[in-house]
């Protein structure tokens, strides 16, 4: 698990125009950040996102095809196909090792991002990375999280007023 902090827009891949991946490029879009989707197929709902689209086979690239992005989701399926998943576990540690972000939904041990959630809470954002593998746990515990934190910042202002009267 790693926090994740952000302090200037990330070139952001979304791997896959699924259903996953239309939740990783519309979460990236609340953050302003800069997204580009590689599929085969995209989706109209894909289509309609403010990001930029590649059509190209995932399976095709290679690591070096995604050297200009900081932070790569692949959100798609886990292959059947042996071969495939090979292919996905050589190329996490490839970019592990060049230093990415990179966040795999189907098998997040592969990745060194697990299920990022964010939330803004006033001029602050709150960005969780959790470590039980399951996106709707760190999604429920950042959302918790958020509403706490959201108090406190009520409970101090409301504080600092009564300390200056």
């Amino acid at each position: 698990m790693m926090p994740l902090i952000l302090t200037t827009p990330l070139r952001v891949l979304v791997i896959g125009a699924g259903r996953a991946g239309l939740i990783k490029v519309r979460s990236a879009l609340r953050y302003q950040q800069d997204i580009t989707v590689i599929s085969t197929d995209f989706s109209a709902e894909i289509q309609a996102e403010a990001c930029h689209q590649i059509p190209a086979d995932f399976y095709e690239m290679t690591a070096d095809d995604m050297s200009g992005w900081d932070l790569i989701y692949l959100a798609i399926p886990w292959p059947q196909c042996l071969h495939k998943q090979a292919f996905i576990s050589s190329w996490a540690d490839e970019l592990k090792a060049r230093k990415k972000l990179l966040c795999i939904s189907c098998r997040p041990t592969l990745g060194n991002v697990v299920n990022p959630c964010s939330r803004r809470v006033g001029d602050h954002t709150l960005t969780l990375s959790g470590a039980d593998m399951r996106p709707k746990n760190t999604k429920g515990l950042t959302e918790q999280l958020a509403q706490h934190f959201a108090l406190m910042l009520k409970d101090k202002v409301i504080n600092e007023k009564i300390a200056t009267l």
